[in-house]
């Protein structure tokens, strides 16, 4: 076989492939999330919650997911409701809270992802959008973390001092 022949054998399947991505009708489902941009403030040691409201513009009934991009910052992030599904015209106010590492500092940036797909079974076409997420942890310990410090030096100044009375 000529490699003339091979191309056009190679070529016929590729061509029919494109033919049906083109011509195959296409769903679209609509999304919108409020704020476009989240940028979220937490002390050493807190945590801080916002609000995204996600909103099914589409005509039809679609499910939802929202989870964060980066690996890293799973551990970081609570999503109540992480699915979900939306009537047409349909809002839901997404809850996000922040809680970072004790030893983590300084600026982040992560990437919220709301993915919608419409009902049924097999292939979809959904749409998504990723909300821009700048985390600022202040060198501050929190509250609850001051507290359980103080407590905890309390507790070990009573113990030295009951030992040396006895």
């Amino acid at each position: 076989m000529s490699i003339r022949k091979a191309r056009g054998l190679l070529f016929l399947p590729l061509a029919a492939l494109f033919l049906l991505l083109v011509t195959a009708p296409a769903l679209a489902v609509g999304l919108g999330v409020t704020p476009e941009k989240l940028n979220i403030e937490v002390s050493r040691g807190g945590s801080t919650t916002a609000t995204l409201n996600v909103v099914n513009s589409g005509s039809d009934e679609s499910s939802f997911k929202v989870y964060v991009e980066e690996e890293k910052y799973k551990g970081w992030f609570v999503i109540e409701p992480e699915e979900f599904t939306l009537p047409a015209q349909g809002t839901k106010a997404v809850e996000v809270s922040v809680r970072p590492p004790v030893y983590a500092s300084g600026e982040h940036e992560a990437r919220i992802c709301i993915v919608s797909l419409p009902p049924g079974e097999g292939l979809a076409i959904g749409t998504g959008i990723k909300v821009p997420t700048h985390i600022h942890i202040s060198a501050m310990l929190s509250l609850p973390w001051i507290i359980g410090i103080v407590a905890v030096v309390a507790i070990i100044l009573v113990i030295v001092l009951r030992r040396r009375r006895a």
